[in-house]
This record gives C-alpha cells, structure tokens and sequence, in this order.
C-alpha cells in the first residue's frame, strides 16, 4: 500500500479542531466539549449560512467513519493549513475525554475480550463514526465539524453541496464516506429496530451488534443471565426470573462475525458451567444459519463442515439450515423465534445475538443527488481512483471501484476503509494543485478480510473473490505431528486434517481470490499472485505459493455449488426477519 506505514495505526498531526456543533450554531478554535455542553440558543450561525452562495471550502467530506478519518490524514499530510469540512449526520458532540476508548487494538478496564475485541475491529468499526466511538480521533486536526447533516443534497456540477438547514457550501473537492449498517435481516431497516436500544422488547434480549458498547453488553450477558435468588432447597434451584435450569443464548449468522461470536461465547459458556454453583442454570450456545453448515458461502464444503465440527467439540450447538421469519417476546419475557426450515417450528432463548456479517452502503445522500448507483454490487460508481467526476469522489464502503485485476466491486471491511480513504484523501490533493503532482493514482491495494476464531486454533486471511460458489483448489500439509512436521503446525488443532493452507477461487483458469488457513505470512504472496493475474492449470497451483515441499502436501479440488444448494444463504434472504412486540397471553407454552 502506498501508505503502509499508516495502515493500521493511524497518528495525528499536531494542529487544531473548530466543532461547528449544530447545523445552527459555530464553536471555536480549541474547543473542547461533551454534549451537554452545546446550546443553540447561544451559538453563532455556521460559515455556510454566512453567504447567499455559500462560503468555500477546498476540502469537503461526508461521513465520520473510518474512511473520512483516513482521508482527512491524507489530506493534512499533504496539504496541512488547507481548511476542511466534515459533514456528519451526527446528534451532538461527544466528550473528547473519555476514559472507556479501545485505541490500537488494546482493551481498557472495561474487560472486552481479545476475541470479541477482535470481531468487533474487523467487522464494525469500519462503519462506526469516530466521532462516537473515537471521539478524540479527530482533536488533532484542523477541521470544521457540522453535525445534524442528514438531508444534504450534492450538485456535481455547481460544486454545491445543500445542508439540511438551507445553507450551502462551495467545495473545491468532496467525498463521500458515508459508512453503512448490517443488512435489514437483523431488523435494523424496519422501524422496530430499535429494540437493543430503546427496549421494545422489553427484557432487552435482542442484541444487532452495531456499536462498541453492544459487544461489550456481549461480556455481561452471561453475568446478568444467572444473577439469581437462592431457592430453600439449596441444590437444584431455578432461576428466579423464569424457573428455567438452563439459559439459552442464540446468536443468528452463519457467516464471519456469527462464527465468531458464537465461538466466543461458547468460550465464556465453558468457563461458567464448569464453575457455577448448584443452583446456577447452566448456559447454552446456539447458533442458527441457513446454511448446510458455518462459513458455507465462503469456504468449501469440506472446510466448513471441519469448521463446524470443531465449534460442536468446544461447545456450540449448530442448528444448520434454518431461517429465522421472525423474533417475538413471549409473556415470559423469552424471545421467541419463528424458525423454516423443512419444517416450520420455534425456538425460545433468553437472550438472542444478531450477527450479520454483510454491510448495506449508505447511498441515499447520492441517489437523491443523482449519483450513479452500482445496481449489482451497490455503493457510488467510481473509478480506479476513487473519483466519480468533477471533483466528487466515493471510498470505503459507499464506493463501487473498478479493480483491473477482478472487475468492479464494493468492499465492506476495515482495510479497505483506511487504504481507500488514505488514496482517495492524497488523490484529491493532488488533483486540485494544492501540493500535489496533479496524478490520479490507481487503488490497488488488495483489502485484506481477517477471521480469528482463537479457539479452535483458525487464523484466516482472505482476498479477492472468496465464494463457495467458484471452484476451489485446496493446498494442504498433509503431514501429522511427528517429528519432522513443520513447527508452525504444533500449535494447531490434531484432530483435525485441515491445518495449514490455501485455497485458490478460479474462474476462468484465472485466481480470483484466495484464503490463507493458518497462513498468513504468506499474504504478501497472495496479493502478487492476484496482482499479476496469469492463466494457471489445477495441477500448477500446488507451487503458485510455497508452501511446503510437495510431498508434505495434498490438493483437493471442489467444484462450485451453485446449483446444488438446498437453501439459500442469509445474505439472500435477510429481507425475511421481522420483529414483534411481546405478546401477552399468548397461551403458548415455553
């Protein structure tokens, strides 16, 4: 990557910030403030509103993710005293002191685990605004920072962007950041989604896993679901809340992020059952999908099918091939679950997890503007520089890009973010003569998705296309522990044959994408071989990444299942979870 040294850890230049804290009112330079502090009564108006034609801003970007943090460092680097504006459908200003922040991949006192701490960084942060969960990301830069921006309306060709108060703002050039949200299966499009947050359901059962503070309710909930009163008996007891002797969570996803939630909290699961007391329920993990088995629109049959074999051994009950219709309180305070499967049927937890590992794109802004929408991959059609045209650019999450070496395509996970951020921030410096060469540099960085399922001894790494759809080619060390066996492999799982390799996507004699197994130092690799493209035979990708000598290896080679899947995956039928409020009386047994 061109800024490789700020891939993953991102440091501020030394400068200032000026919050403009409401669509209405502008704060100062050095100001520092949470949100009780902001008044509008006692604010003066923003510089957009100053000027019938709206006041000039050589840098504009909507969005407070990632990809607009990305971006502004981008931009300070190469143009530090240019003034830019951020754009942020945000409510209020956040404090800038915050104790309970996760910085550099480390935790705080607040416990959150190093696996879900994990999940949570590759998975959500992306599309989190800063401003919330980092808010001192942003301290250190000069910047105009106006919130409650979530009716804009971009003009392309005046160079105009519309605020949702009516003023207006003249940019030299903008991007759009706008991040996304899980897709609506986890029931955060329909009006009810609210419930993990304003309590529709009225135990507060139902987690969608958006927000850093969700995965950190991940390491109460069991705590909280066995806090209990002692019954007379002593031995035996039943929980107080609802007499059950077991605690049922449920988390719904059989992709990335469900895995590893669900692995996760098997983990905890194992440590509290073999340490409670008499009268404590035990807990139980559920993990509901539609697929034939986890990672199954991902990985190929005989991977997968490893994969859930080995969560069943470490506590994970798999309940594959089923689709969630629909989620209810019943009037036991239990959410209930209306599950199609080859038949229809319930199923009842105390406390249900939605794990969606796909992003929808916040496009509105730019389809109500007129933008080109991508109608298959979805997200701004840009080109190979991030550039829509006329000094309009997209990136991260928001943005379809051209690829020459896999086509068009949009991508969802945090390396994209930073590095599609940080091209798009230096390419419109340099497009607009202030400090730069006037080039459009190309993106082509291949964004790197990772999976840490600790707990089963599965470090994997994935780039490019990586669909279980394709044909596969697998390249495994097939050599057990004995004394000649590679060290790398003594700290991975024995039971299973599937230690360390990789595995090859083809479409056209040609490597689309591939997954490291327990290799990730061969990334690197990976990327070259997708970089240089070249037309490759089966029986030549044995050696196309060393990986071990070739008699300590074996291939397996899968063809794609599209035609034979029994079931649709959860991405192609998200649409179909609803959620109802509880239901009283229902007279239904639990």
């Amino acid at each position: 990557s061109m800024f490789s040294s700020s891939r993953w850890l991102i440091r501020p230049l030394s400068s200032t910030i000026i919050f403009t804290a409401t669509s209405t009112s502008l704060l100062h330079n050095n100001s520092r403030l949470t949100a009780c502090e902001v008044d509008d009564d006692t604010q003066t108006d923003p510089p957009s509103s100053r000027s019938s034609k709206g006041q000039y801003y050589p840098y504009v970007i909507l969005g407070g993710g990632t990809t607009a943090y990305s971006a502004i460092e981008a931009i300070r680097q190469l143009s530090p005293q240019s003034p830019i504006l951020v754009l942020s459908s945000e409510r209020v200003v956040p404090s800038l002191h915050r104790g309970d922040l996760y910085r550099n991949n480390e935790t705080t006192d607040r416990g959150l685990g190093d696996d879900l701490l994990s999940s949570y960084n590759e998975w959500r942060r992306h599309i989190t605004s800063k401003l919330s969960s980092e808010p001192d990301a942003l301290q250190n830069s000069k910047i105009h920072l106006l919130l409650r921006q979530d009716q804009l309306k971009i003009s392309p060709h005046d160079k105009l962007v519309e605020l949702s108060n009516g003023g207006k703002v003249n940019f030299g050039k903008l991007l759009v950041a706008t991040a996304g949200h899980p897709k609506s299966f986890y029931v955060l499009g329909d009006e009810h989604m609210k419930a993990n947050k304003a309590g529709l359901l009225s135990g507060g059962g139902v987690n969608s896993l958006i927000s850093l503070s969700d995965f950190e309710e991940l390491e109460r909930v069991i705590p909280d679901l066995t806090g209990m009163t002692q019954t007379d008996g002593g031995e035996g007891g039943l929980d107080a809340a609802d007499g059950s002797k077991e605690k049922t969570i449920v988390i719904i996803g059989g992709g990335f992020l469900g895995t590893e939630v669900a692995l996760a909290m098997a983990s905890r699961a194992r440590a509290f059952n073999a340490d409670r007391s008499p009268g404590q329920p035990r807990i139980k993990i559920l993990q509901v999908y539609a697929e034939k088995s986890p990672l199954a629109s991902y990985l190929p049959r005989y991977l997968s099918q490893d994969v859930k074999e080995r969560l069943e051994r470490h506590g994970v009950e798999c309940i594959e091939e089923r689709l969630v219709t629909d989620l209810h309180e019943s009037a036991s305070n239990q959410i209930r679950m209306n599950i199609v499967g080859e038949e229809r049927t319930t199923l009842n937890a105390h406390y249900v997890i939605m794990a969606s590992s796909t992003i929808s794109p916040d496009v509105r802004i730019a389809r109500e503007s007129g933008l080109e929408i991508d109608t298959v991959n979805g997200g701004i059609v840009v080109n190979d520089s991030f550039e829509y045209g006329n000094g309009v650019y997209a990136a991260g999450v928001v943005a379809s890009y051209y690829d020459h070496e896999l086509g068009r395509r949009r991508v969802n996970r945090y390396d994209h973010s930073v590095n599609s951020g940080l091209l798009a921030g230096y390419n419109m410096v340099s497009s607009s003569g202030d400090g730069g060469d006037g080039t459009q540099r190309p993106y082509t960085h291949q964004p790197a998705v990772r999976s840490f399922l600790g707990d089963i001894n599965v470090n994997c790494e994935s780039i490019g296309e990586c669909n279980s759809d394709l044909e596969t080619v697998g390249v495994w060390i097939n050599r057990g522990l004995d004394p000649g066996a590679p060290e790398i492999l003594k700290n991975v799982s024995c039971k299973s044959p599937y230690k360390r390799g990789v595995i090859y996507y083809m479409r056209n004699s040609r490597v689309v994408g591939v997954v490291l197994w327990n290799a990730d130092d061969l990334l690197e690799k990976a990327r070259d071989l997708i970089r240089v493209n070249p037309m490759i035979r089966n029986d030549q990708l044995k050696r196309a990444i060393p990986l071990a000598p070739d008699d300590w290896l074996m291939v397996k080679k899968e063809h794609g299942r599209r035609e034979g899947r029994k079931m649709v995956t959860e991405d192609d039928r998200e649409s179909l979870v609803q959620v109802r409020s509880k239901e009283v009386g229902d007279g239904r047994g639990d």
